[in-house]
């Protein structure tokens, strides 16, 4: 395959570079960071966004799914033997989710759908692996700032993850790779600073191709896999209209899109009547 990994990602991250800056100023209002602030000037900033989001994360997330089938009047014993297996599969399936979460440091897997889907895109690698009598369930949640796709009429055709890591996170990737057949000769840098990575994967029709480049370099080359289709799940929340030129800074839309002026408006007030009344100001806040 002739692919230039490098120019595709290049084209993909520019092509969503309106939806990566609304993303970051979603993130900065939720995360509370203060504006600059000139000398002398009171600026106050509210919490309620990031209260507001934290809530609403936290009210889809509290109460793990109930896998139910139905049963319909007149199931005999043995039918109903078979649906109560198949939902402790299901259950049995989600509680791995969990598990491999933990086991990497992060939190609960619900948790993390509803974090990502209140922010108004998701993205999942997913994959069934197979380790010799074990059979291993995988829906690793990634940051949607960092996945850039590209979409035919019925499928993903093309995606990139391109983030940045460290040169010790970057080795043991490398190592653990190598240990499980891949063979690569990638050359650490000299220098300290972060590594850029492309995970990059394309669907020509006839079959799914994957790619890692670490700053500019192949450490897997494009390598054909054994999938119908490009095994990321990503999408949005908001509104599905893409006849506008900045479409893309509107097709996901974070649960606090429409509080945004309000939150604007909030802050503006705030740091007014501080500067009108400072005495009602604490010397901490700015």
């Amino acid at each position: 395959m002739d692919i230039d990994v490098n120019g595709d990602a290049i084209v993909l991250e520019n092509y969503w570079k309106e939806r990566d800056t609304q993303i970051l100023l979603d993130r900065a209002t939720i995360n509370l960071v203060k504006p600059v602030r000139k000398e002398g000037e009171i600026r106050w900033i509210t919490n309620e966004p990031k209260v507001f989001y934290d809530t609403s994360v936290a009210l889809v997330s509290s109460y793990p799914p109930r896998f139910r089938r139905p049963i319909n009047y007149g199931t005999g014993q043995e039918e109903k033997d078979k649906m109560n297996k198949a939902e402790r599969f299901i259950i049995g399936i989600f509680r791995s989710l969990d598990r491999r979460q933990r086991a990497r440091g992060t939190s609960y897997w619900l948790r993390e759908l509803a974090y990502w889907t209140m922010s108004g895109w998701y993205a999942q690698f997913v994959q069934v692996r197979q380790d010799g009598n074990d059979v291993q369930f995988i829906a690793d949640h990634w940051d949607p700032l960092t996945v850039y796709p590209q979409w035919n009429a019925d499928h993903l055709t093309k995606c990139a993850r391109v983030f940045s890591i460290d040169k010790a996170t970057a080795l043991s990737w490398i190592y653990e790779w190598q240990a499980k057949g891949l063979k690569t000769e990638w050359t650490e840098p000299a220098s300290k600073d972060l590594i850029k990575c492309i995970n990059y994967w394309a669907d020509t029709g006839d079959a799914v191709y994957n790619a890692i480049y670490f700053n500019g370099s192949p450490v897997k080359e494009l390598t054909k896999e054994k999938f119908k289709r490009i095994p990321i799940l990503g999408g949005t929340v908001g509104s599905p209209e893409r006849s506008s030129v900045d479409w893309q800074r509107r097709i996901g839309k974070s649960i606090i899109a429409a509080d945004r002026d309000m939150f604007d408006y909030e802050n503006f007030m705030v740091s007014l009547m501080a500067t009108i009344m400072p005495e009602t100001a604490y010397p901490t806040i700015v």
